[in-house]
């Protein structure tokens, strides 16, 4: 169960809140300088934009089975990501983005060995590292309904996972270190859902999506066999509140709530892999002409069998 918690502890980056639709001609000069505010929801046709997307979580609480917040006793860790982000708009309404991800990690494990009828025991310690390239991800999104004075705007979105990271840990010929895998060892495929609306300064959103994880193989045991295993179907449901301060500053309020299915492993079900966790999430937006700088910070607030410890993610994006 510990190292569900630890792998849905990583979890993908959240996109920041872009607000409506405007229906105002526009040269194309000020279309690239136009702030999460006043853009659409996709970029313009034959716009590119490039950015990176930073993260950091830890791991040293959970959320357990009856909710309440505890240490985790015989394990801790630590994870950073880093995305590099690109989008390009097909069309007014139709953008693709891709994200080329790179991760490291560091988990410490305890544990007790103890020798029946010796009244001998050894406390050991095992780390682990991981770093590389994870799974490559590529997300279409096409705008369903554009903003009106009486309407507001739709997003649908559909987001395909490629595992094209490690899938297995490594023996470092080190019996207390090991290498972790960064990569999840499965396709998967979420779609979701967007809705917005502006009165301005202020903007409220709404977000559901429901991602669907394949069946894969990996290794659950250093040097063990691989064999099949299916994580959990996860739900997401948001919402959000966003005030533009000046031209160049947003702040937005958001929560999120997340539900994870069961896990499958070897063909048996993991009944205490399911879990949720709902999170608030303070997020802040500078725009500097071309230049946005996102940055957010995830609080877990009630959950169960999930992670408890904040996170952060900063995103620095520039329109070509």
């Amino acid at each position: 169960m510990i190292s569900r918690v630890i792998l849905s502890a990583t979890f993908l980056f959240t996109s920041v809140a872009t607000f409506a639709q405007t229906e105002e001609v526009i040269l194309p000069s000020e279309r690239k300088q136009l702030t999460i505010v006043t853009e659409p929801f996709t970029l313009y046709k034959g716009f590119f934009r490039v950015g990176t997307a930073l993260q950091y979580a830890a791991f040293y609480k959970i959320f357990d089975a009856d909710g309440a917040r505890v240490p985790v006793s015989n394990s801790s860790g630590k994870t950073w990501a880093s995305q590099v982000l690109l989008q390009y708009g097909f069309s007014d309404r139709f953008q693709v983005t891709t994200a080329l991800p790179y991760q490291t990690q560091r988990v410490f494990l305890s544990y007790r060995v103890e020798a029946p009828g010796l009244n001998l025991f050894e406390q050991q310690k095992l780390e682990g590292h991981g770093s590389g390239l994870s799974d490559l991800w590529i997300g279409l999104d096409y705008q369903l309904l554009t903003e009106t004075t009486n309407r507001p705007a739709l997003k649908g979105m559909l987001t395909i996972t490629v595992p094209t990271g490690a899938k297995n840990p490594v023996d470092t010929g080190d019996p207390a270190i090991f290498d972790m895998p960064v990569g999840a060892g499965h396709y998967s495929v979420d779609a979701a859902f967007s809705l917005r609306k502006i009165v301005y300064p202020y903007s409220w959103t709404a977000y559901v999506s429901y991602k669907l994880n394949m069946e894969g193989t990996k290794q659950f045991d250093l040097g063990g066999p691989e064999y099949a295993f299916k994580d959990g179907n996860l739900l997401t449901l948001s919402a959000s509140h966003s005030i533009h301060m000046n031209e160049w500053l947003a702040l937005t309020n958001e929560v999120y709530c997340f539900f994870s299915g069961t896990d499958i492993e070897n063909g048996q079900e993991l009944n205490d892999s399911a879990g949720w966790v709902t999170q608030y999430s303070p997020k802040i937006s500078f725009q500097i002409n071309r230049l946005r700088i996102n940055q957010a910070i995830q609080l877990p607030l009630i959950g169960k069998l999930s992670s408890a410890d904040p996170g952060f993610i900063l995103v620095v994006q520039y329109v070509l």
